[in-house]
């Protein structure tokens, strides 16, 4: 599986980045032709109020197996290569989903990635777990 990602255009004040995606799994033309994605960030805040106020919705933690045993947010479903897919197949598509990573950046992609797989709302958690640590965990 591959995933090449070029950053589009970014506003300082957008909600969300765009992408120029071009990779067979995300369903683009294998001639090359690309296919534009919105990504939805979400700040610390943001998610906070969203899990207090919804029950619908889930954190997906991509970050490797060792740093999410030391340490993740409870309730939080960590997501690899080896369960990729069946988390796609058992998860409803129509929960929100909040995907981090270590800093924020590897969450964009994922949550892009998510998106295109079915999932009608994924956002990537502005700053990821270090942002969500510093701020008070939970």
């Amino acid at each position: 599986m591959f995933l090449v990602v070029k950053i589009e255009s970014v506003a300082p004040d957008a909600t969300f980045l765009r992408y120029d995606c071009q990779s067979l799994e995300l369903g683009c033309d294998p001639m090359g032709s690309r296919c534009m994605m919105s990504i939805n960030r979400i700040s610390i805040d943001q998610a906070r109020e969203m899990l207090k106020t919804r029950a619908d919705v889930q954190i997906v933690d991509i970050r490797d197996a060792h740093a999410y045993g030391a340490a993740h947010i409870p309730g939080s479903t960590h997501l690899s290569e080896q369960n990729l897919e069946q988390f796609i197949q058992e998860t409803k598509s129509d929960i929100a989903l909040i995907v981090m990573c270590y800093h924020g950046i590897s969450s964009q992609s994922a949550s892009a990635y998510l998106s295109n797989r079915g999932f009608s709302e994924t956002y990537s958690l502005d700053g990821g777990f270090e942002a969500w640590q510093r701020s008070g965990g939970t």
